[in-house]
């Protein structure tokens, strides 16, 4: 069973390797907290370039066809986001702590768990229909071979279809 992730493994690295620069960049802005004015800067920096990052994020994950606060998991999306944005926006904690990869990875592995399912529910659909086939296969076969056995009608290569132009139906039908 072949599972087609939506967000393919080069994008999901780029998006947790550009995550950990950002929350990399967070980290280093916390030594500017020495003096009141850079401390307030940095924070409004800090702040701003997380809320860059996620709309960006949120807008490659919807081009890819993955929500990141709704569909199956929604539970565990939204709570990553709001533990994210809660983290962001208490001044030390946002620093200190890598929230930006944490929702990445979160939304990326959520997406993957839904794949899966996916690509089981449809090897699981695809399997019914070719059983199904397989037992309407099985029934023509029976009532063509019955056919014959009764000498009623005609076998022709498409079951479906009745041959009509067959002399030797004709002439059974006269004899009828």
């Amino acid at each position: 069973m072949a599972v087609h992730h939506r967000i393919p493994r080069a994008l999901s690295g780029l998006l947790l390797a550009v995550a950990i620069i950002v929350d990399g960049i967070q980290f280093l802005l916390v030594f500017l907290w020495f003096t009141v004015v850079l401390g307030i800067l940095s924070y409004v920096v800090s702040l701003l370039l997380t809320l860059l990052i996620m709309t960006v994020y949120s807008m490659i994950f919807m081009g890819v066809g993955v929500n990141p606060i709704g569909g199956k998991g929604v539970i565990k999306k939204i709570t990553a986001f709001c533990l994210t944005s809660l983290s962001e926006v208490i001044p030390i904690l946002g620093e200190f702590t890598p929230s930006l990869t944490i929702w990445t990875w979160m939304v990326i592995h959520q997406s993957r768990v839904e794949d899966r399912e996916t690509a089981k529910q449809n090897a699981i659909l695809e399997k019914q229909q070719q059983e199904e086939m397989l037992r309407i296969q099985k029934k023509r076969r029976e009532r063509r071979e019955q056919r014959v056995a009764n000498d009623n009608f005609p076998v022709a290569a498409n079951d479906d279809h009745r041959v009509a132009n067959n002399s030797g139906y004709r002439e059974r039908k006269r004899a009828a």
